[in-house]
């Protein structure tokens, strides 16, 4: 990219969101796990972008004919007719698939505890799901670091029977803090990459199975 401003300057583009995504795509294919993009323009509440996943991974497991709704969700996601059929073919023919997304979610404070947009989208996937879906969900900052915490997010899933699941995740939602939820009664779930120095925007990973 050459400058307009300074005739001796010439930036290049090393690093994106959209970089990102193709390396995990590639690792994929590498090792033939059915995968899909849902692209790098996710945004919304982090709460109502776990609903969205969720969502998903429930038509997907109860082999719905028709697309699930998301028109009451505050969120930006692509046109569900643009990838809904691909991934359904996918989720029929391989019995799981990966969904690879980018972007960056929001977070509305409701109380003064700790935490970051990825975890809190992590933590509000486990209550969403409600332990009723064979799904794990991961939510990580490219920069390592969420909000003020070290670490750079947190995944969930429906199958670790360890993990709490009763009013009391809710309550620490309730309370943005969702960093002390993981640290208490999930600290394998935490994501610890440190620092990495470059910051492009968030990665997603919404893995299901049929069984």
């Amino acid at each position: 990219m050459i400058s307009k401003t300074f005739t001796n300057n010439t930036s290049e583009i090393i690093g994106n969101n959209q970089r990102i995504i193709k390396k995990i795509l590639d690792i994929c294919y590498t090792r033939k796990i059915p995968y899909h993009s849902l692209g790098n323009e996710i945004s919304g509440e982090a709460r109502e972008l776990a609903k969205f996943y969720v969502r998903i991974a429930q038509s997907l497991k109860n082999n719905s004919q028709s697309f699930p709704s998301f028109c009451d969700l505050d969120v930006n996601t692509p046109a569900i007719s643009e990838w809904f059929e691909i991934i359904r073919e996918l989720f029929d023919k391989h019995g799981e698939i990966l969904l690879v997304a980018g972007g960056e979610p929001t977070v509305t404070l409701l109380g003064d505890g700790k935490g970051g947009r990825n975890q809190e989208l992590a933590l509000a996937f486990q209550i969403e799901s409600a332990g009723n879906i064979n799904a794990s969900f991961l939510s990580a900052g490219t920069d390592g670091q969420d909000g003020p915490c070290d670490v750079s997010g947190a995944w969930s899933g429906a199958q670790d029977s360890n993990v709490n699941l009763n009013g009391e995740a809710r309550s620490f939602l309730e309370s943005s803090d969702s960093y002390n939820y993981f640290k208490k009664h999930a600290p394998h779930r935490h994501i610890r990459t440190g620092l990495t120095f470059t910051n492009v925007m968030d990665i997603h990973l919404l893995y299901i199975r049929a069984h």
